[in-house]
C-alpha cells in the first residue's frame, strides 16, 4: 500500500527517481577499471544499481556481514577514495528500489546521496584490500550476488 501511495505523490516523475551523487575521481577510476576487467561492456549506472541493491538487500541486514565491510573504512584506500576531486554521477533507479533506498535513508538519517556514496566507496574499497578476509568476503559474498543482479537487470 505504501507503494502504491509513494507512487502517486511522485506521479512516476523519473526525477524522483534518480540518485545524483558524487565520486572521487580514484574511485570513479576504479570502478572503470572495475567494469572493464570483470563486468566488459556493462555500463556504469547498472553496476552502480546492482551494488547498492545487493547491499542493501544481502549486506546492510545482516550485522556479521556489515562489520566485516565496516573494515574497509578503515584503510588508506577507502582513505583515498575521501582525499581526490570529486565529479557528480547519477544512478536511476526502478520505484520499488528508490523506495527502499529512502527507507535505509531514514533510518541511517542520511541523504539518499550519502548512502550510494558511501556503499559505493565500501564497495569499491573492498577491490583493491589485501586483506584476505575482505577479499573472500568480495568474491564468496558480494561478487556472486552482483553478476546475478548484472545478469537480470
Amino acid at each position: 500500500k505504501r507503494f502504491y501511495e509513494w507512487v502517486g505523490t511522485c506521479g512516476l516523475d523519473r526525477n524522483k527517481l534518480t540518485v545524483q551523487f558524487k565520486l572521487s575521481k580514484v574511485a570513479i577510476d576504479c570502478l572503470d577499471e572495475l567494469l572493464l576487467k570483470l563486468f566488459p561492456g556493462t555500463k556504469r549506472t547498472p553496476f552502480i544499481r546492482a551494488v547498492v541493491m545487493v547491499y542493501l538487500d544481502k549486506i546492510a541486514q545482516s550485522t556479521e556481514k556489515s562489520a566485516i565491510l565496516e573494515k574497509v573504512t578503515e584503510t588508506p584506500v577507502f582513505a583515498s577514495f575521501a582525499s581526490a576531486e570529486k565529479l557528480p554521477l547519477k544512478a536511476e533507479f526502478n520505484p520499488r528500489a528508490m523506495l527502499d533506498i529512502l527507507d535505509w535513508c531514514e533510518a541511517l538519517e542520511m541523504a539518499p546521496n550519502q548512502l550510494v556514496e558511501d556503499i559505493l566507496y565500501r564497495v569499491m574499497g573492498l577491490l583493491y584490500e589485501t586483506d584476505p578476509q575482505l577479499k573472500e568476503f568480495w568474491e564468496k559474498t558480494l561478487l556472486p550476488h552482483i553478476q546475478f543482479a548484472l545478469k537480470v537487470a
